[in-house]
């Protein structure tokens, strides 16, 4: 348990790489999508320890982190229908919003630049990108011709997560467009968001290093 707390930004960080980059190459199996749950759960469980500050407190994460399992894996074995999902869409936004925002609170408080702080950096833009995706999927779920998606074409959240990174990034691929003014806005705020973010942690990293170096 203390290891878990004490490395916690690395562990999350590597949590979230193995989500984004395994779910590509096993997508099509038939165990794909336990696979992306399982991998779903690991960064749930491992984000608990970014919910608290101390670590005898660990266990009221647990405790929020179980409902968000929950959550994920009923969806998951029930083969829920779309509005269901969409509840689940909607509360993996809002638990994932909250650990970027404590996330946040953490890389403003501290003071120096380790590898902790540029951990957190990435994890954060990591996960602007994956809460770009919960939101796209509910979106989609929401309106009628959100995206120009094919209504034979099996589109998962790993796909909307791709979208959200092309938008975060600026890429503009063009092989999803949004097709609705709901659609449209949210994508422009979260491209002007992906920029503003990366601007804003260079001024904030190059200040905690210098301030950091000044005062030794």
């Amino acid at each position: 348990m203390h290891a878990f707390f004490k490395n916690r930004y690395v562990l999350l960080f590597i949590a979230v790489v193995l989500f984004l980059l395994i779910p590509p190459f096993v997508s099509n199996n038939w165990f794909g999508g336990i696979i992306i749950s399982i991998l779903l759960s690991v960064v749930t469980i491992q984000s608990v320890s970014i919910l608290v500050d101390k670590e005898k407190n660990l266990r009221y994460g647990f405790v929020i982190a179980f409902i968000v399992l929950a959550i994920i894996w009923i969806t998951h074995f029930l083969e829920t229908p779309d509005v269901e999902v969409g509840i689940t869409n909607f509360f993996l936004f809002i638990y994932f919003g909250y650990i970027l925002y404590v996330l946040i609170r953490h890389m403003i408080k501290n003071r120096g630049v380790d590898l902790n702080m540029i951990l957190m950096a990435i994890t954060i833009y990591l996960l602007f990108a994956i809460c770009g995706g919960f939101l796209f999927a509910i979106l989609n779920g929401i309106y009628d011709n959100a995206y120009n998606i094919s209504e034979d074409v099996s589109f998962s959240l790993m796909d909307y997560i791709y979208y959200s990174f092309i938008t975060l990034t600026t890429l503009g691929y063009g092989d999803v467009l949004p097709l609705r003014e709901e659609t449209r806005i949210p994508a422009a705020l979260l491209a002007t968001g992906g920029q503003f973010y990366i601007a804003v942690v260079v001024a904030v990293l190059v200040g905690k290093y210098t301030s950091s170096k000044n005062d030794k």
